[in-house]
């Protein structure tokens, strides 16, 4: 071979890597990612622009810039930006909302999925449970628990603030409430 040519190398945009940990008190018992204040959620990976290649002649064949991204554009509620990473301002549920903005909210929100999953949830925050719920769970909140729904048989609940039950409580002899504040519900 006499002469050879060298494509350009390709830029690498820069991009977030999220970094969600579930560090919550006891958190292999529940499906949802959650943090503590101060943690980091997220880290810019950052760009690396393209390198020029040459031709069989020697003339340098120009490489194209890679893009950068604004941290800023990444930071949503209770976060902030810190250099190149997304913190947590409080401790609670992380999730990236519709316009793709890591935020961490202090409610923790359960469904059926999360029931059927687990037994076990506890939070620093909030929690809010969107059905009813039946069987032996444990439910510990840092701050209010609100249920929507009915609640039957050896649940167990520990808020640190008020407790809500739009239906009835049937604790069936192994049920319990324990509330730092007030308990409502329609029936125990």
């Amino acid at each position: 071979m006499v002469a050879e040519g060298k494509e350009p190398e390709e830029p690498v945009n820069a991009s977030l890597d999220y970094k969600f940990k579930r560090t919550c008190e006891d958190s292999a018992a529940i499906d949802e990612y959650c943090c503590e204040s101060g943690a980091v959620l997220a880290e810019k990976i950052p760009k690396k622009d393209g390198k020029p290649g040459h031709t069989v002649t020697g003339r340098e064949i120009p490489a194209k810039l890679a893009k950068d991204i604004d941290m800023q554009l990444y930071a949503g509620e209770n976060t902030k930006v810190e250099g190149d990473r997304i913190i947590a301002l409080i401790g609670g549920q992380v999730y990236i909302n519709e316009a793709g903005r890591v935020c961490v909210r202090d409610v923790l929100v359960i469904g059926e999925k999360e029931l059927a999953a687990h037994q076990v949830f506890s939070f620093p925050g909030s929690i809010f449970v969107r059905c009813n719920i039946e069987g032996l769970y444990h439910i510990h909140a840092g701050k209010d628990v609100s249920i929507n729904g009915i609640v039957s048989g050896g649940v167990e609940i520990k808020a640190g603030g008020d407790v809500s039950i739009t239906g009835g409580f049937f604790g069936r002899g192994k049920g319990k409430i324990v509330a730092d504040g007030s308990v409502s519900m329609q029936f125990i």
